[in-house]
């Protein structure tokens, strides 16, 4: 962590999972970011832990009983963005063992 902080190891976007890019975003060299942490698949394991399974596919359903609310979760943020990320990884690495 010392060396990415430090920028002796240097992060691009080829170094991040695909499920973390919007699919349709076409690449910007000037804007590596663009897209960044909108894929679809994220999305929705996000709705789905913080606001539900059944908004995970249909934001505009209501919700009884939101983590989200439960939390006091107001906005999204870069930790619950990382937790969500780190789930999707998790599933996916209990197939790939």
């Amino acid at each position: 962590m010392d060396r990415v902080k430090d920028g002796s190891i240097q992060i691009t976007d080829e170094d991040l999972p695909s499920f973390l890019y919007e699919s349709e975003t076409a690449y910007d060299e000037e804007n590596e970011d663009m897209g960044l942490f909108r894929g679809f698949l994220l999305v929705r394991v996000y709705r789905h832990i913080f606001t539900g399974p059944s908004s995970a596919m249909n934001p505009t359903v209501k919700v009884n009983k939101s983590k989200a609310r439960k939390f006091k979760l107001t906005e999204v943020t870069g930790r619950t963005i990382a937790y969500a990320s780190v789930q999707v990884c998790d599933y996916f690495s209990a197939f790939h063992v």
